[in-house]
């Protein structure tokens, strides 16, 4: 999962914490849903996760808590690649 814009990096514990939470919660039914590794570099966080659910579960809330725009991309062996964008502050 990929999240950019010029507002990740103003905003970035807003949004770690964020998907911290959502991670959290999703472990205490569904242990096998985890978050891998969150990486910052160039004004884009970089989140690897166990599941696609979780990946589209974090897009979703983050769509929910900060606005902007998820795009999804399943690719052919069944792997998730998320995108979200925010490009105004709101």
């Amino acid at each position: 999962m990929i999240l950019r814009g010029k507002h990740v990096g103003e905003m970035r514990d807003m949004i770690e914490r964020r998907i911290a939470n959502v991670a959290r919660r999703a472990a205490a039914t569904q242990p096998e849903r985890k978050l891998v590794s969150s990486e910052f570099r160039d004004g884009t966080l970089e989140v690897r996760t166990t599941s696609q659910k979780l990946a589209h579960r974090i897009a979703r809330e983050l769509c929910k808590a900060f606005g902007g725009k998820a795009a999804y991309a399943w690719s052919d062996d069944g792997a998730l690649d998320v995108v979200w964008t925010r490009a105004a502050a709101r």
